[in-house]
C-alpha cells in the first residue's frame, strides 16, 4: 500500500510537469545528441495519458538522468540509458519527453 501511494504522488508530480512547449535550456529526448546526458523534466502536453503512464512506468520520472547511447542507421528507434538499463524508444515517443541537457 505504501508503494502505491508513492507511485500516486509521483504521478501527481508528473501531471504538474507537463509542458506546452520546451522552455529555454530544455529540449526533447529525441533531439539529444548521442553521448549527451540530460535530466527528465516532464512530458509534452499532447502526449496521451496512457503513453505518459507507460513512459513513467519505464523510469522516465522527473529528475531521472538519461543518456543517448545509439541511434539506429535509419534513425528510429533510439537507444537510451536510464538508471542501470538501456531502452529503445521510437522517435515519436522520445519527442514527447522534455529534458534539460547536462553540461
Amino acid at each position: 500500500l505504501r508503494v502505491m501511494s508513492s507511485v500516486a504522488s509521483q504521478l501527481e508530480k508528473r501531471v504538474m510537469t507537463i509542458f506546452d512547449q520546451p522552455h529555454e535550456g530544455t529540449t526533447t529526448l529525441a533531439a539529444l545528441p548521442v553521448g549527451s546526458k540530460a535530466l527528465v523534466l516532464g512530458f509534452a502536453t499532447d502526449l496521451p495519458e496512457r503513453t505518459a503512464r507507460r513512459l513513467f512506468d519505464l523510469g522516465f520520472l522527473p529528475g531521472a538522468q538519461v543518456q543517448t547511447i545509439y541511434r539506429t542507421p535509419l534513425g528510429d528507434p533510439h537507444v537510451y540509458r536510464l538508471s542501470d538499463y538501456e531502452i529503445a524508444l521510437r522517435r515519436s515517443e522520445a519527442s514527447d519527453v522534455v529534458v534539460q541537457v547536462l553540461a
